[in-house]
C-alpha cells in the first residue's frame, strides 16, 4: 500500500497515521525513503520533521506492507478524513502487489539512561 499527502503535517500527523497502518496490520512501514521500525522516533524541530534524527519533508509517502485488505480498508478511511482537513492539498493510496520497501533502518546507539 502506497499513500500519498501533500500537506503540511504534524510529528503528531504522521505519528497517528503510522499508527493507523500499523494496526490494519503493516508488517513493514517507511515514511519518505525512511524504513521504520517499532523504535523509530518522529519529532519536529526548526525545519520540520525528523524521522530517528533525519530531516524529512513534504509531501509525504508512506510505504506499507501487509493484508492489502486491512491497509486498504485503513488507507481509505485515512484519506476520507485526511481530505476533509483544510491544510491538505491532496491525499490518495494505491495498492501495490509487488511493493518493496529497501531502505534500511539506521542506526542508533541504545542508551540505558542519563545521569
Amino acid at each position: 500500500m502506497v499513500v500519498t499527502v501533500d500537506a503540511p503535517l504534524t510529528p503528531l500527523d504522521l505519528q497517528d497515521a503510522l499508527d493507523n497502518l500499523r494496526v490494519a496490520g503493516a508488517e513493514a512501514l517507511a515514511l519518505n525513503d525512511q524504513r521504520l521500525v517499532t523504535s523509530s522516533v518522529i519529532n519536529g524541530d526548526s525545519e520540520g520533521v525528523t524521522v530517528d534524527g533525519v530531516s524529512v519533508r513534504g509531501p509525504w509517502t508512506l510505504w506499507a506492507i501487509g493484508d492489502p485488505t486491512r491497509l486498504s480498508s485503513a488507507a481509505d478511511q485515512m484519506t476520507r478524513a485526511l481530505r476533509d482537513d483544510p491544510r491538505v492539498h491532496s491525499a490518495g493510496y494505491r495498492a501495490e502487489s509487488d511493493l518493496v520497501i529497501r531502505s534500511t533502518v539506521v542506526q542508533r546507539p541504545f542508551v540505558y539512561g542519563s545521569a
